[in-house]
């Protein structure tokens, strides 16, 4: 079983959610065209 992804806080992180180097967090999801779409936090 492969180990879950974890932010540098110990938080697991969720289907296309990384933590950027810079610490910020950005999520992929495609639309409902099919294009892949960002969103940073």
């Amino acid at each position: 079983m492969s180990e879950k992804r974890k932010d540098n806080r110990g938080r697991v992180l969720h289907n296309g959610e990384i933590q950027r180097k810079d610490g910020m967090y950005q999520f992929k999801y495609i639309d409902a065209n099919g294009k892949e779409k960002f969103v940073y936090s």
